[in-house]
Order: C-alpha cells, then structure tokens, then sequence
C-alpha cells in the first residue's frame, strides 16, 4: 500500500495538464477563480477513477484499446492548451482575464489524459491486487480526488507566487509553460 501511496502522490504532485492549467488561471486570474476550477475537476477525478475502476474489473481486455484512445484524445488537447498558453497575451490593467469555473473543472477531467492513465495504473497494478471489493473502488477514487485537488491548490499557490515576475516576464513564463505542455503531450504518446 505504501507504493500506491508514492505513486499517487508522484502523479498528483507533478506538472501535469491540472497543475500547470490552475497555475496558469492562478497567475492569470487569481487564487478565486482557480479554486472554483479545483473545486470542479475533484467531481471530475472521482469519477473518472470510478470509471477507471469500476471498468477495469468489467473490461479488462479492452483497456489498451481504450488507453491509446485517451492518449490520442488527450495528446491532442494539451497541444491545444499549450498554443491557447504561448499566445495567451499580458492583461492590460481593467482587461478581463481568462476564466474558468467548477464546469470546466469538471469537465476537464475526462479529456485529461494523465487521470485516466494513473486511475487504471492504480486500479490495475495496486488496488486489485489487494483488494477485489467494490468498496475499494470509490473508496479510493475519494483518496485520489483529495490528492488531486491538494495538488493543485499548492499549484495555485505557486502561480500566485510566480505572478509578480510574470508581470515583467509574460512572454518566457507563457512560453515555458507551453513548452512543458508539449513535452507532457508527447511524453504520453510513448
């Protein structure tokens, strides 16, 4: 159980489309508007890991076919978010900055490739094989959920904490960020 709980951790601690997205809304939009994302997606990672688990005692045939599906499928998005960071412009003062609330929060998560692979990674290789009772699933899809939004409000923080440079900086910063998106998105596909 201790590996699950390192595995967990590394997955949900580590830049990933949540993270550096509610970083982004973070530095951009401020703490509030981020929380209301991070309130969202823990919906989405519960279910999603619900999903995950649930499905895998049902289809565990299928589930490359399914994973290469998400990969693509998520691939394609984070190359999206990273071109929407690289031209994302400096908010003039009074200019609105970029929002995002609870739905897309929420939503979010079931185009987040990075989930669905840790949840069938911790379901498959950890939670089975312990444990084949269906309270293990929600159980711990409720565990993942709070790591995940623990994560990302310490992202949220330090986007908060980037912002003072980001204000002189906003062309690296965007830049950085976008390259780290594409990277994560290749690093999926193999």
């Amino acid at each position: 159980m201790f590996q699950l709980l390192i595995f967990m951790s590394i997955m949900s601690f580590t830049p990933g489309p949540n993270n550096l997205l509610v970083m982004h809304l973070s530095i951009h939009s401020g703490f509030k508007n981020a929380s209301r994302y991070i309130l969202g997606s823990f919906s989405g990672i519960f279910i999603v890991a619900a999903i995950c688990g649930f499905g895998n005692l049902v289809v565990s045939a299928y589930l490359p076919l399914i994973t290469n599906v998400v990969k693509y499928i998520g691939f394609s998005f984070i190359l999206y978010m990273a071109y929407k960071v690289l031209k994302s412009s400096h908010p003039i003062e009074g200019e609105m900055a970029p929002t995002a609330g609870m739905i897309h929060g929420f939503l979010f998560q079931f185009a987040n490739p990075k989930l669905w692979l840790s949840s069938i990674t911790v379901f498959s290789v950890y939670v089975f094989e312990f444990s084949s009772s269906l309270y293990a699933v929600p159980l711990t899809a409720l565990f993942m959920s709070l790591l995940g939004i623990t994560a990302q409000f310490l992202w949220a923080l330090f986007g908060l904490a980037l912002k003072q440079y980001y204000n002189q900086y906003y062309k690296a910063v965007n830049t950085v960020m976008a390259l780290s998106l594409v990277y994560l998105a290749i690093s999926i596909l193999h």
